[in-house]
């Protein structure tokens, strides 16, 4: 079973969701939290047992939701994270562009668009991106649009402009996550076999996995400016 707890504030959906949640080895660990300060004391209390928190963000002060995060993971740092997003598109969290699928998105699949500003000085600068379970990435500038697939530097030059300018980052993503093995340490793994989806010794497995970790492991998705000249 996979231990939960909940920050839904005054919206009390764990009756509703109980039944499914039950149907899908999924149980709740205590009783809906209606503040983030009952939240993280449920979570210290029932450490042992919660693997997933889900979050509506309508319940929190989205300017404050990161310290929250950063604060169940200090009563455990495996612990599973889900934002449920609601509302206009102003209440939207400002995404970390490090270990999305740890930020409410662990089975994202699809185009996420992010904006920064970037730097752009001198003959030749070239942006250099460290990208991680990413398949493609757009970069756009004004009217001009670059696609990034096999190569993480992409000349700036292209874009015909300097300064400090408003950059569009698409990051185009598939269902990996989907696939497993979803316990193993390593969480992208490039050599699988029937083993590798079983703790223990069976008839698809002589020789389990050593690496197994009882908590869900993906493979990261992450994004950040490695390198500009």
């Amino acid at each position: 079973m996979t231990g939960v707890l909940t920050l839904f504030g005054e919206t009390h959906l764990q009756e509703a969701l109980q039944k499914a949640f039950v149907k899908n080895d999924l149980i709740f660990e205590a009783e809906n939290a209606v503040t983030s300060v009952q939240l993280l004391s449920y979570a210290e209390q029932n450490a042992q047992k919660t693997d997933v928190v889900i979050i509506a963000a309508s319940a929190v002060t989205l300017s404050s939701i990161f310290d929250l995060i950063d604060d169940i993971r200090s009563i455990k740092e495996s612990m599973r994270i889900i934002v449920i997003l609601n509302g206009g598109r102003e209440q939207y969290l400002i995404l970390k562009p490090l270990n999305i699928e740890q930020q409410g998105y662990p089975f994202f699949a699809g185009e996420m668009v992010l904006e920064t500003e970037l730097d752009i000085e001198g003959e030749n600068p070239v942006l250099e991106l460290d990208i991680k379970g990413i398949n493609a990435v757009k970069i756009k500038i004004g009217d001009t649009e670059k696609v990034m697939l096999t190569d993480n530097r992409l000349p700036l030059s292209d874009f015909g402009v300097n300064g400090r300018v408003k950059t569009e980052i698409t990051l185009i993503n598939n269902l990996r996550n989907m696939l497993g093995p979803h316990h193993l340490k390593e969480g992208e793994s490039y050599f699988v076999g029937p083993w590798s989806f079983f703790k223990e010794k069976c008839i698809w497995a002589s020789n389990p996995e050593k690496d197994w970790n009882d908590n869900y492991c993906f493979a990261q998705m992450s994004i950040c400016n490695k390198k500009k000249r």
